[in-house]
């Protein structure tokens, strides 16, 4: 009885070792390996030789540590001790690694947002019929692209972001051409994941149920049908029910993120007349922000800072209207431009470097317009303005606009392979474009 157990476990073995090096003999699976050892080597050789400390924490990476130290720790979730002012996905990825280090922490995020090229690869793939080569070039842009580099050892969560916002676009591109199930439910949880991981994402679902009703009457094209939609949704606040109920518990409001929606708000418009947030930045200490740091002080509920800050933009939007357009376009030249810092007055050499890289993305980006009839091009775009529209709200930086750069990276490598006769025939990309 025993022999045949062990031959059983020994024919499993074998069976997985065969089909494990039979993967691996795949062009495809070599191509994928390749681009993630390409990217996670780039990410740490630039993590190991250019940090200074990586076992120290800066900016608001304590945040993050402090709320994966409340989780590890196993105390109750709905409690009002329980960290709610950060999104939990990154903190609840990091917590079992805490005992091994902040350094350990930053190469495990460069190995997550090493896989971001795979999927920009399949996405490029499935979404304009690209070949194995021509996907490689989004890829490889992706994999050296500075700010992705940046960000990945970062215990922030833009590179958590960025993977999530593409394999949302890939989950939603999968859907239009088969509602199957497994499908539905796969969007549902990574959409509630992108929610998890940054909150400016909560009415994302909206926004594309919105932009399906639009499609569907305008335009005669079905981008998702009810019943996905309503798995989708369902789903979504299976995958946020826990925040729910801590906020609920906590600060007695039905909130699926982060409680900063007051701080963010007076933070960025509570004083329109402000020189900072005239150009599109934001100001910490205008007198309502002062005003809001006292009312926290005294422990003041959730609902009643939100309603003081609604108070005090709407009366800002009444009393400075005339500021308005400038800061708006602010925002949009800060959210659109390459300086990773538009505040600051000196141009430094990443200035110089970055400008080099994005522009010309951002050109290639622009004359993308011409695949309007292509309704995966819409996808992109719902994802990117979507982006766009939500950081307009508050004060503006490319770092708000990182996150759907995969997106914008993707579709600017298409125009450029689609643009010139010669190159097409060169690498025979195929004509498909506007047939979907």
């Amino acid at each position: 009885m025993q022999i045949t157990i062990l031959k059983e476990i020994y024919a499993i073995i074998n069976y997985i070792q065969y089909n494990i090096f039979k993967a691996l003999l795949n062009r495809n699976v070599q191509l994928l390996i390749g681009l993630f050892l390409v990217s996670a080597f780039i990410r740490i050789l630039f993590l190991e030789l250019y940090w200074p400390d990586t076992n120290i924490t800066w900016d608001d990476e304590p945040d993050y540590v402090t709320l994966a130290e409340y989780i590890k720790s196993g105390q109750s979730w709905i409690n009002a001790e329980t960290p709610n002012t950060r999104p939990v996905l990154l903190s609840l990825i990091i917590s079992p690694l805490l005992d091994l280090g902040t350094h350990t922490i930053r190469i495990s995020l460069v190995l997550i947002s090493s896989l971001t090229p795979i999927f920009v690869y399949y996405l490029s793939k499935k979404a304009f019929g690209l070949n194995k080569i021509q996907a490689l070039l989004p890829s490889a842009v992706w994999a050296f692209y500075p700010p992705a580099i940046w960000y990945s050892g970062l215990i922030l969560t833009e590179s958590l972001t960025s993977l999530l916002v593409t394999i949302t676009a890939l989950c939603l591109i999968n859907l239009k051409e088969s509602s199957k199930t497994y499908f539905v439910i796969l969007t549902g949880i990574t959409m509630g994941c992108l929610i998890l991981a940054r909150s400016s994402y909560v009415y994302l679902p909206i926004f594309i149920i919105t932009a399906s009703i639009c499609s569907k009457v305008l335009f005669k094209t079905k981008l998702i049908d009810i019943k996905s939609i309503v798995v989708i949704v369902v789903t979504i606040g299976i995958i946020t029910s826990p925040i729910i109920i801590r906020n609920y518990n906590t600060i007695g409001s039905i909130l699926p993120i982060e409680s900063r929606l007051p701080y963010g708000l007076v933070l960025s418009n509570g004083d329109l007349s402000s020189p900072v947030i005239k150009q599109g930045g934001y100001d910490k200490l205008s007198p309502a922000m002062v005003k809001l740091s006292e009312l926290s002080n005294l422990e003041t509920s959730y609902s009643d800072l939100v309603e003081f800050a609604k108070s005090t933009v709407f009366n800002e939007l009444r009393t400075n209207s005339s500021m308005i357009p400038q800061i708006l376009v602010n925002r949009t030249f800060n959210y659109w431009g390459s300086r990773p810092d538009p505040f600051d007055p000196r141009i430094t050499i990443n200035d110089i470097i970055l400008g080099i890289i994005w522009i010309p993305i951002l050109i290639a980006f622009s004359f993308a317009v011409r695949f309007y009839r292509s309704s995966n091009f819409w996808f992109f775009m719902i994802l990117i303005l979507y982006s766009y529209l939500t950081t307009m709200i508050f004060w503006s930086s490319p770092r708000f606009r990182f996150p759907s750069d995969s997106l914008i990276i993707i579709l600017a490598s298409v125009s450029i392979l689609k643009w010139q006769p010669s190159i097409m025939k060169f690498i025979r990309i195929p004509n498909k474009y506007n047939n979907d």
